[in-house]
C-alpha cells in the first residue's frame, strides 16, 4: 500500500545543549497517532505518523558537530532523516542539505527557546495557503515595529489583515514557514561567508524582491526566550543590491 505524504516538514538545526533543544521541541504539541485511511482493512495495515493538531508532519534534523550525542539518539527515534554534519559546515549549507530532503508542500524552520500556543502550525498554513504571494510567515513575540495591513486572498477578492514588519524580514529566532515551491522561485539560502548568521533574512529579502510578502499572523503570539540578539549584517544590503543589478535573486538549491 502506498504511503500518504505528510503535509509539512519540520526542519531543525541542533547546535546546543540537550535540555534546551528537547524542552522547547517537546512543547510544540507533536503527537504520534494512527493515520486514518478508509483503505485500512486490518491492524497489520495500520500506519502511524506524527501530527501537530491535524497537520501530519515529517522531520528533517541536522545535528551540528560537537553536539551532545543524546540529541542525535533522541531524534533518530522520530525520523530517518537525521544528518550529522562535519565540523566546518556553515549553518546555511546545513539548512540547504535539510531542504533537499523535503518532499512536503510546506517547510517549517524550528528554533530552540520558542514556545507557542496550540494550533500554531494549522494557523500558519491557513494564512500561507489563503494569502496570495506569501513569502515567509511567522509568529511574533513583539509587534511594535509592524504595520497591520490587508493582503489579498488567493481565490476571492477578499482581504486578510496581517502584521508586516517595517524591515520586511521576520525575526530569525522564531518559527518560519514557507511553501516548498518557494525554494524553486527564490532558491537556497546563501552560503556566502560574510552573510553567515543572516541567511534567513537574506532569503526573505530575495523573496520580497521577486514579489512575495513576509508577515506575522495576527491570531498567535509566542515567547522567544533566547537572549541572543538578531545579528546586524551590513553585507546583506550590499548583496541584495548586487543581485538587483543582475536582475537575479535566485540561488540554486
Amino acid at each position: 500500500m502506498e504511503k500518504k505524504k505528510a503535509d509539512a516538514t519540520l526542519c531543525l538545526l541542533v547546535g546546543g545543549d540537550y535540555a534546551t533543544y528537547i524542552h522547547s521541541f517537546e512543547a510544540l504539541g507533536i503527537e504520534k497517532r494512527q493515520i486514518e485511511d478508509e483503505l485500512i482493512l486490518s491492524d497489520a495495515d495500520k500506519e502511524y505518523g506524527y501530527f501537530v493538531d491535524d497537520v501530519r508532519v515529517e522531520f528533517a534534523i541536522g545535528v551540528m558537530y560537537g553536539c551532545d550525542s543524546r540529541i542525535a539518539d533522541y531524534f533518530r527515534k522520530l525520523s530517518d532523516c537525521v544528518i550529522l554534519f562535519e565540523k566546518n559546515i556553515s549553518q546555511a549549507k546545513a539548512y540547504n542539505e535539510l531542504f533537499r530532503s523535503c518532499e512536503t508542500d510546506w517547510v517549517c524552520i524550528l528554533q530552540p527557546n520558542v514556545f507557542v500556543k496550540r494550533h500554531w502550525l494549522t494557523d500558519l498554513i491557513f494564512y500561507a495557503e489563503n494569502i496570495a504571494k506569501t513569502g515567509a510567515v511567522s509568529i511574533s513575540d513583539y509587534l511594535s515595529e509592524c504595520k497591520f495591513l490587508p493582503m489579498l486572498c488567493t481565490e476571492d477578492e477578499l482581504t486578510i489583515n496581517v502584521f508586516i514588519p517595517d524591515s520586511n524580514t521576520l525575526d530569525p529566532r522564531g518559527i518560519t514557514l514557507f511553501a516548498r515551491q518557494n525554494l524553486y522561485f527564490v532558491g537556497a539560502f546563501t552560503e556566502e561567508s560574510d552573510l553567515r548568521g543572516c541567511e534567513i533574512q537574506h532569503w526573505q529579502l530575495r523573496a520580497l524582491n521577486v514579489g512575495l510578502t513576509n508577515y506575522y499572523i495576527p491570531t498567535h503570539n509566542c515567547l522567544i526566550s533566547s537572549t541572543s540578539p538578531v545579528r546586524e549584517c551590513d553585507a546583506m544590503e550590499k548583496s541584495i543590491k548586487e543581485m538587483k543589478k543582475k536582475r537575479n535573486y535566485y540561488i540554486p538549491l
